[in-house]
């Protein structure tokens, strides 16, 4: 679709300008959002001031999904008059369209355009909570979902996420209360049983058991809402040793998250295939002399190996700034190949790479991060997935390090394994063949990324810094440059918000709780150590085997 050019004619008589709107609406009712789409175009191009009409095109796109809501969101709001309630609206999504898409900088440009509109409603101050969110700006999200909450206590999901919030602040107490509340309202909303099950680790006094076998039992449930519950099962089973019980939950859990995310084995052996094949033999470059850039640290390594921990301990330095997990680096790669907001990076676009302006990425990635990264001389970026991404960090960001979290294979697969990830997304970690799989892959690359790269890329195995741990912080803080600080060893104690699966656990100070967890599962597990010893990943009794060399 082309969107309408932006002239100023004179606007159609009103009724007929609402007679069209009439119809976009009745069309939308009726499931016809192409029509409505072209109709409200129409009238767009006749009276392309005529804020109602834009509401109305966009809604329609955002409705299909269309690919090019990102660029008429844009165009109506240079043509709408900012006192025109449309203007609000149309800020709003194209806000919330940013947060969905991983531009957090975006997000925190466009959200205090109107976030402290008094007119808002509680659709808009939620579509800016989970905007904020997503950008990783946990206080200015708890505002707007509290506001969302207190217009319309019955928006349940206004509820759910202002739980989020809190707990992603640290204020377990208040998100227990609110999650509470709801079930109250809602007793069969599994989202948030997963939320209050992964909330805490609960006791025999305090866990909620029936009330999760009850609901278990219904015939109606929906499978995606099945895998959540019987996610939730498993958690709080698993936390009072009540392993046969957790089992069975899971594996129900898993086989149905398989189901509804299915995996892509082929298109990753593709992209990793052609990393190692871009990335090889010009990886030792040079860092620019006399830069003022911070350098950044990128905390990587499989999900559940402790990244979060890492991040914590150098956030815990004054001189380092934590970002949390952004997708600014892949986002800067897909500007750089020419892909369009909201497109995957897929493999015919990688075969690209080789025409990429490596200082558009790095202008592109700092400018999409300068509202996370403050004044510090350095900077942690902690996506784990980024250990596919360390040819590209590294050419934008010659001196960049890279800390890599090794943790013993079963355990951190099994980590992978016992959660319900979001849609889409791990999707390798629902069967003991795509753990298996993906593993081959993650060892692969990372065994690349450390031949390639040498010093710059330090691996920490996440036992040994447990059971070692002022030996193993002092050297992996005064390795990467920053130097050490007593606080690194305290990182419980930092301030901010997580959003990670880790965010109750890095609470805590730095205990072994989660080494071995998966031998509690042996029996069950025992198929996938077996694929991991054929590999060579494990021994016999499921311990890790590292190459000799390191």
């Amino acid at each position: 679709m082309t969107t309408p050019t932006a002239t100023h004619p004179n606007p159609p008589p009103p009724q007929d300008m609402q007679a069209g709107l009439a119809s976009c609406q009745a069309m939308i009712r009726q499931g016809n959002l192409p029509g409505a789409a072209d109709l409200a175009q129409n009238l767009v191009k006749r009276a392309p001031t005529f804020g109602a009409a834009w509401v109305m095109l966009c809604h329609a796109l955002l409705q299909m999904q269309n690919a090019d809501v990102d660029e008429v969101l844009e165009e109506a709001r240079t043509v709408v008059p900012e006192n025109d309630i449309a203007w609000q609206f149309l800020t709003v999504e194209l806000c919330r369209l940013r947060g969905e898409q991983g531009r957090g900088s975006e997000v925190a440009k466009l959200a205090p355009l109107v976030s402290d509109r008094e007119n808002l409603t509680p659709l808009q101050h939620h579509g800016l909570s989970t905007a904020l969110s997503q950008a990783a700006l946990f206080e200015q999200a708890l505002k707007h979902s509290g506001a969302a909450m207190q217009a319309r206590p019955d928006f349940i999901l206004a509820h759910y996420h202002h739980g989020l919030n809190l707990r992603h602040l640290g204020r377990l107490d208040e998100a227990e209360a609110v999650f509470e509340e709801i079930l109250k309202r809602d007793p069969g909303n599994t989202i948030t049983h997963v939320g209050l099950a992964d909330l805490r680790r609960w006791t025999t006094e305090t866990a909620h058991l029936q009330r999760l076998q009850a609901l278990a039992e219904r015939k109606d449930m929906p499978d995606h809402d099945r895998a959540r519950l019987l996610y939730a099962l498993f958690k709080e089973a698993d936390d009072v040793g009540e392993t046969n019980l957790a089992w069975s939950a899971l594996e129900e859990s898993t086989r149905l998250s398989a189901i509804l995310n299915p995996d892509d084995q082929e298109t990753r052996e593709a992209w990793t295939e052609q990393m190692i094949s871009e990335f090889t033999g010009n990886l030792d470059v040079t860092p620019p002399a006399g830069s003022d850039t911070p350098v950044p640290f990128f905390i990587i390594g499989l999900p559940r190996s402790g990244t979060t921990l890492v991040e914590r301990i150098f956030a815990a330095h004054p001189d380092v700034t934590s970002m949390g997990e952004t997708h600014a680096l892949q986002i800067s790669l897909r500007d750089a190949l020419g892909c369009r907001n909201g497109d995957k990076t897929d493999i015919e676009a990688l075969k690209r790479l080789g025409t990429v302006n490596w200082k558009d990425v790095r202008e592109g990635y700092l400018e999409r991060t300068a509202y996370l990264r403050g004044t510090t001389p350095y900077f942690t970026e902690k996506l784990p997935q980024n250990y596919t991404m360390v040819g590209v960090a590294r050419k934008a960001f010659p001196e960049a390090r890279f800390i890599h979290l090794r943790r013993n294979p079963m355990d951190s697969l099994f980590g992978a394994y016992r959660v319900v990830f979001a849609r889409n997304s791990y999707t390798w970690s629902y069967t003991f063949e795509g753990l298996r799989n993906n593993y081959r892959l993650y060892r692969q690359l990372t065994d690349h990324w450390r031949k390639e790269i040498g010093a710059p890329f330090m691996d920490i195995i996440l036992e040994d810094l447990i059971d070692n741990q002022e030996t193993v912080i002092r050297d992996m803080m005064e390795r990467s440059g920053v130097g050490f600080v007593e606080g690194c060893l305290h990182p419980h104690e930092v301030r901010g918000g997580v959003s990670t699966a880790s965010s109750t656990q890095v609470r805590n100070p730095i205990n072994r709780k989660g080494i071995d967890a998966w031998r509690k599962y042996a029996r069950h597990l025992e198929p996938l150590r077996a694929m991991m010893q054929e590999d060579g990943y494990v021994d016999a009794e499921g311990k890790a085997v590292w190459p000799q060399t390191e």
